[in-house]
């Protein structure tokens, strides 16, 4: 504590304010997909998650990335707590915000957090050690030398630029015991639902729609592929009805809307409904799907703008919102929740109520009986 006049400088506690940083609300799979993120900012085209039991460090999980990689000196920066500001102008694919996601999501799920990178030829190491810094209660940064390096799983997987992302001490895996068998039952636990939540999150990284200009990333957990679950039904046949995308121009930056109406169920196979049912029901999925960057943010809500109901659970709403709109929405350290902004709420709930209604007409006028000729047709006499 400094004194300085009338005023004093009161830094906070390393331990108790990272323990306390480690339950904001991050399940497995949003904590996962924070750190995706990171790989998807970097440009990277590939990205492996593996998980496994190692003989010295017991059960870890990690995320190994060929994007640009970092500096040692980014490196670092990119350990701190708050490494960049949520005011600060991000390009329009950096999927960051606080500069915490990364070291928060780790923390909610493991008690040791190692990210190794290579960037021109350069190899770097740094490691936060929760139960070191809560013994110190000092905000200790390890930079792991070349012999500390080489012993950490995975390490000699990194290419010739990429970064790998190592949790250790998984203290929050529930698992039954500490047999390996019961450690793999704990993590494909966690997988099951991980995975659908990547496949959806990352849709539009993963299956590029045509003319979006998107790089297709490749993403895979322990080998096997990752495929897009596209909520819109954009890359299946049939496909959906597509209408016409409203742009609605902001100060710093415009917002661009496009409404989908899902083909009737009646044409849809058993396994596409259930694709398209995201785990719950098509009622119960309807509203609006908002992204930041392609990035899904929020999905599966009308945001106060209409109510569920059965003649319009064939309506979703893509809305594409800029990394410059942060702030007037409210995107959290998760990036899972949004607050809409009343000039935008008052911008789209017309919008809504139009997309609302033409949605109806798959049920409302699902044909029309038509005769030619004089008389009445012999099957209505």
């Amino acid at each position: 504590m400094t004194v300085e006049g009338n005023q004093k400088i009161l830094r906070p506690s390393a331990a108790r304010l990272l323990e306390s940083m480690r339950d904001i609300g991050y399940s497995f799979e949003s904590a996962l997909a924070d750190i995706v993120d990171n790989s998807v900012s970097a440009g990277a085209s590939h990205i492996e998650i593996a998980n496994d039991v190692h003989s010295e460090s017991g059960a870890y999980l990690a995320v190994l990335d060929d994007g640009r990689g970092m500096s040692p000196d980014e490196l670092t920066q990119a350990m701190q707590h708050g490494s960049r500001s949520p005011r600060e102008v991000r390009d329009a694919g950096d999927l960051g915000r606080f500069g915490l996601g990364m070291k928060t999501a780790s923390f909610s799920q493991c008690r040791r957090l190692t990210v190794v990178s290579r960037q021109g030829g350069q190899l770097a190491a740094r490691c936060w050690d929760l139960d070191q810094v809560v013994q110190e209660d000092e905000w200790i940064l390890n930079l792991l030398d070349d012999e500390e390096i080489l012993r950490l799983p995975l390490v000699e997987r990194i290419g010739e630029q990429g970064t790998l992302i190592l949790w250790q001490r998984l203290d929050r895996l529930d698992a039954l015991g500490d047999h390996p068998d019961q450690i793999y039952a704990a993590l494909n636990q966690l997988f099951g639902l991980a995975r659908p939540h990547l496949a959806l999150t990352f849709h539009r990284f993963i299956a590029p729609e045509p003319g979006e200009g998107s790089t297709r990333v490749e993403m895979s957990i322990n080998g096997a592929p990752i495929d897009a679950i596209d909520p819109f039904a954009r890359l299946m046949t049939p496909r959906s009805e597509s209408h016409d995308v409203e742009v609605i121009p902001m100060e710093h930056g415009e917002i661009r809307v496009q409404a989908f109406t899902l083909p009737h169920h009646q044409r849809l196979s058993r396994e596409q409904l259930l694709a398209l049912e995201l785990g719950s029901s098509l009622v119960e999925k309807q509203g609006l799907y908002v992204y930041r960057a392609k990035r899904l943010i929020s999905g599966g809500t009308w945001l106060g703008l209409a109510r569920r109901a059965e003649l319009t659970k064939l309506l979703r709403v893509r809305v594409d919102v800029p990394t410059s709109l942060d702030t007037e929405w409210s995107v959290d350290v998760r990036k899972s929740r949004v607050r809409l902004p009343s000039a935008i709420r008052a911008r789209l709930r017309p919008l809504v109520e139009k997309m609302t209604e033409s949605s109806r007409r798959p049920y409302t006028y699902r044909g029309t009986r038509q005769a030619t000729g004089a008389g009445m047709p012999m099957w209505s006499r």
